[in-house]
């Protein structure tokens, strides 16, 4: 199925401005950055969301991880 990632990018912003920090939101934001290839942008979100969530996330921090693979840079968050 195709996603129109621009556009979730969109509701995510949406979502952000009336609930900052909300870490649903920052970590879709991310994903639909790293589908359209933007993996630095995707990785801040990603940290973004891994600062704002209470104890850790696997899914945060395997999407950390494969944004460095994708830029070159060693795995580690």
């Amino acid at each position: 199925p195709n996603c129109d990632y621009t556009r979730v990018v969109t509701y995510c912003d949406n979502a952000l401005r009336i609930l900052p920090g909300n870490v649903k939101a920052l970590f879709r934001k991310g994903l639909a950055h790293y589908h359209m290839g933007n993996y630095s942008t995707a990785r801040g979100y990603f940290n973004d969301a891994k600062r704002q969530r209470k104890g850790r996330d696997e899914e945060i921090m395997k999407y950390i991880k494969l944004c460095s693979e994708a830029m070159g840079q060693p795995g580690t968050p």
